[in-house]
């Protein structure tokens, strides 16, 4: 007597599942960390690049864009010659860039979640 049964067996799919979870148990966490970890960078770079954009503007006998932009949107820094936006940089969504005289600022919190603890970035000139 032949017997053609064709599936799997309760237990294997059971060793499957275990399989499956410890994985994701696994990979989640680091996952998150990754990502937060490219935010840190987009903000530090950000941060950076404001900055410096900041400065040039200043030693230009100008004033920087003092204010809060909030992404997406583009912070416009004046020309020399008729004040015209010389240079802009974007703001990524998520990211808040906070211009004061004294210093800049660029951090994440995708949809006011507080999703990262603390400043991401400080700059002071």
């Amino acid at each position: 007597m032949v017997k053609n049964q064709k599936g799997f067996t309760l237990v294997e799919v059971i060793v499957v599942a275990v399989i499956v979870a410890v994985l994701a148990a696994v990979a989640i966490p680091l996952y998150n960390g990754y990502i937060k970890d490219s935010r840190k960078n987009v903000a530090d770079n950000l941060g950076g690049t404001v900055a410096s954009a900041c400065g040039a503007t200043i030693q230009q006998n100008l004033t920087p864009p003092v204010a809060e932009h909030v992404g997406p949107t583009a912070i416009d820094f004046p020309g020399i010659t008729d004040g015209a936006a010389a240079n802009s940089i974007q703001v990524p969504d998520g990211f808040t860039v906070d211009i004061t005289l004294t210093t800049v600022q660029a951090t994440y919190d995708k949809g006011g979640n507080h999703a990262v603890e603390g400043e991401l970035f400080t700059y002071t000139k």
